[in-house]
């Protein structure tokens, strides 16, 4: 195998044992502004004072939007969903550069949204069918004014208890027109009204193309004016399904190598164990592996005692804490975990002290990688980080890693050409 040869050149480190604290003032991170939020399904399905009724539960499950009833957010992750939005390709429908894409399958899975044989029909603007046009004048009997705000919706549907076929209509426009459809302002949209004339149907309508369409919509509409050289308002509100792509995200980039059952249950509880298996609270440290310019080195971040160490085998300027590269590095992991329930230590990693600690040098100029896997290793013992010993036989390190990477249950490729 073909190694990966650095482009720096090495030098024996200095002592560098110094708390630095960084002074200067970090830019903003931009965060996604949208109306499509959990929160108003959420409180509707977990209000502790008017929890929903029997009949309304089984309705919701009729209608097989079962999911729903595990939800467990309320907020969107505004910097991981900004990022997600400016990345997604609204024509292929993929984010990372076509390597993830959005399908059909993946939002049925993901998040329990029936996916069945029928089409999904909005009536056209301005239609006037006798068959749209009594379904939309019945469905307004219900409230004053042609324009309805989707908290009015969510008012009603805490009064129909006996989960009928007006409490269905009700649900349905409601999660389209606040939290999986494509709606810009707070008032709902009706036209999604045509293909719920026999509610028995709902269930067998795709409503995962339908959702897939909106999202790809909005997108296109939102990149297009946030990007645009002559954009005109500041707070570009998104208009679309962001929590899908959310969802979406963390079930392939983050659980893809954890066996998780895929069910609507298991989707409730992404966002209550906040990106990643574990519970927040129980971590004391961070380790963050970095490259640039095929050079690997890291970043240890201790919460406990508040100190980010800089480990680098190849001393440079790049691992110099106050390099631009690399506190954008911190930066992120400060903006997107930061800004989640179960991370909000993680809020201020950037500002925290550095030690840009003096650690075993490599001898070749190959080993940057070898050494981050050792530091990591022993993420937990510093004093190994400058033992000499413990980075001998670098060589067998190599060996036995591949090897067990080779022989790794989730290695699907088990003979490399």
């Amino acid at each position: 195998m073909k190694e990966l040869v650095c482009n720096r050149e090495c030098t024996p480190a200095e002592p560098a044992n110094k708390k630095r604290k960084i002074s200067h003032k970090m830019p903003k991170m931009p965060s996604l502004r949208s109306r499509m939020s959990p929160s108003g399904i959420y409180q509707f399905i977990n209000n502790p004072t008017n929890k929903p009724s029997d009949n309304q539960i089984l309705a919701i499950k009729q209608m097989g939007f079962e999911g729903l009833l595990h939800l467990q957010t309320d907020t969107i992750p505004g910097n991981l969903a900004y990022w997600l939005v400016s990345t997604f390709d609204p024509y292929k429908g993929c984010l990372l550069d076509g390597n993830l894409p959005i399908l059909e399958e993946d939002i049925h899975a993901c998040m329990g949204i029936p996916m069945g044989p029928l089409v999904v029909d909005e009536a056209p603007i301005g239609d006037k069918s006798p068959q749209f046009l009594s379904i939309l004048e019945d469905f307004k009997s219900q409230y004053e004014g042609d324009l309805i705000d989707v908290k009015v919706i969510l008012s009603k549907l805490s009064t129909q208890i006996d989960g009928g076929d007006s409490f269905k209509r009700n649900f349905i426009v409601y999660i389209f027109s606040s939290f999986l459809g494509g709606v810009k302002g707070n008032k709902a949209s009706l036209r999604i009204l045509k293909s719920l004339s026999d509610t028995s149907l709902i269930s067998e309508d795709n409503w995962c193309n339908f959702i897939k369409k909106k999202l790809a919509e909005q997108v296109l509409s939102w990149q297009k004016e946030e990007f645009s050289e002559e954009k005109t308002v500041k707070a570009n509100w998104f208009g679309g399904p962001i929590m899908v792509l959310v969802f979406i995200y963390l079930d392939r980039c983050v659980f893809m190598t954890v066996d998780l059952e895929k069910k609507p249950s298991i989707w409730g509880n992404y966002m209550k164990c906040t990106y990643i298996p574990v519970d927040g609270s129980s971590i004391e440290k961070v380790f963050i592996p970095i490259i640039k310019d095929k050079h690997w080195w890291s970043c240890v971040c201790d919460l406990k005692r508040k100190k980010c160490y800089i480990l680098d085998s190849c001393t440079s300027l790049l691992s110099d804490p106050e390099n631009e590269y690399t506190m954008d590095i911190l930066y992120n992991v400060a903006g997107v975990l930061g800004n989640t329930p179960s991370y909000e230590h993680l809020k201020y990693i950037h500002m925290m002290n550095f030690d840009n600690v003096c650690v075993t040098q490599q001898k070749t100029i190959y080993d940057c990688g070898v050494f981050v896997l050792k530091f990591l290793s022993a993420v937990d013992n510093e004093i190994l980080w400058k033992d000499t010993k413990y980075f001998e036989n670098l060589p067998q390190y190599r060996k036995s890693t591949m090897l067990d990477l080779l022989k790794w249950e989730k290695n699907s490729i088990k003979v490399f050409s």
